[in-house]
């Protein structure tokens, strides 16, 4: 049945339709796809326009796109160890970089659940030039955070690697490892002697003779920069860091975000201490401990959490007695 609203003693009113019915009062009613024009098991689904005419689209899986779904999407294929979550939020980022403006735009992006092998589509026949993955870990292993190179390439439809090779080859370096930060931001001046120093990092490992290939390094507070090694050259883009960030969560909880250009709360948490819940809206801070926080589900380790102090173990023994 439809859900009427009335405001203003009827002055006006709003029907919120069910499936497949439409108009002021909900009166008539969208016909089934007479057709089935989707492909690969896609679903197929009516809607009536402004104009009133039966209108048929398809909603593809995550595997195909296209008008029918008819088209395989481009994909990157993560393999990782069981452990390699723990504690760890990851984000993958699909991006283009636009010469004129020298900025990297991030095209599609996704967070990665809890499975040893992760395929991240891509809405097209081939992937974005350039992909990230980004790694976060709670606050007192901040300095464990990390971006990584996953692949620059032209025009191919997939790539294939494992978390492993990431981490060994692939991890783009802070400017601080290097001592290229600028003592002053605002002064250009002292922004320009740290640039001028960029094709040197690429092409010598003058710096740190423990790094004998770097792929990318950056400065968080504005660019992120590719080493070609073919043209020994650094091609340093603008990028936003906080681009997966969002600010759902309260008490100074972090929050990272999945898919942006979708109309969807996909986001991931990491709640600051003594709080949980899945904005970060729960508190331990008033007692010492109780057995909801005992048994609270950590929705980022998918774990049962246990609460205790440094010197104290707390141990809740549920039983049956005759």
């Amino acid at each position: 049945m439809p859900t009427f609203f009335d405001n203003d003693k009827y002055n006006y009113f709003k029907c919120i339709c069910p499936l497949k019915q439409y108009g002021i009062t909900c009166h008539l009613q969208t016909s089934d796809c007479k057709i089935n024009i989707c492909k690969n098991n896609s679903t197929c689904t009516a809607y009536a326009d402004e104009y009133y005419h039966d209108i048929s689209m398809c909603l593809c899986s995550k595997c195909y796109f296209g008008q029918h779904c008819q088209f395989p999407t481009a994909y990157l294929s993560l393999n990782m160890k069981l452990n390699t979550f723990n504690s760890m939020i990851m984000i993958t980022q699909f991006l283009s970089y636009n010469m004129e403006t020298l900025t990297l735009d991030i095209q599609n992006q996704q967070r990665i659940n809890k499975n040893n092998f992760y395929k991240l589509n891509f809405e097209d026949f081939v992937l974005s030039p350039i992909g990230l993955l980004k790694t976060y870990h709670r606050y007192e292993q901040k300095e464990q955070d990390n971006i990584y190179l996953s692949y620059t390439h032209h025009n191919m439809s997939y790539v294939n690697i494992t978390y492993e090779e990431l981490i060994e080859k692939n991890r783009c370096y802070h400017s601080n490892e290097f001592n290229l930060i600028p003592n002053n931001y605002s002064s250009i001046s002292d922004v320009l002697k740290i640039i001028k120093k960029h094709h040197n990092l690429c092409q010598t490992s003058q710096y740190n003779q423990t790094i004998s290939n770097i792929l990318c390094f950056y400065d968080p507070k504005f660019y992120l920069c590719l080493c070609d090694k073919e043209v020994y050259r650094t091609s340093c883009f603008y990028y936003d860091f906080t681009y997966d960030r969002c600010n759902y969560c309260i008490n100074n909880g972090e929050c990272f975000e999945g898919e942006k250009h979708k109309k969807v709360y996909d986001f991931i948490y990491h709640c600051s201490k003594c709080y949980y819940g899945s904005i970060c809206q729960y508190s331990t801070n008033q007692f010492v401990f109780s057995l909801e926080t005992l048994l609270a589900l950590d929705n980022n380790d998918n774990i049962n959490q246990t609460i205790m102090s440094d010197d104290t173990l707390l141990e809740v023994i549920i039983g049956k007695t005759n």
